[in-house]
């Protein structure tokens, strides 16, 4: 079995990478990528697009 303190480090970077998802899907840091183009698609053509916003928001669009 491993140390407790392996098992509390672990539980603790679990608890961090738990924050660090839930801000990254709010703060959408991954908008950018959704507006990339497909790879070896045409660049003329605009990427297709998401809505991106609470339901509220995108329900007021």
């Amino acid at each position: 079995p491993l140390p407790p303190r392996f098992n509390l480090a672990i539980a603790g970077v679990t608890v961090v990478w738990m924050f660090v998802q839930r801000a990254a899907w709010r703060g959408l840091w991954f908008e950018r990528f959704l507006d990339m183009l497909p790879s070896g698609g045409d660049q003329s053509a605009p990427a297709e697009t998401v809505a991106v916003g609470t339901a509220t928001e995108i329900d007021q669009r």
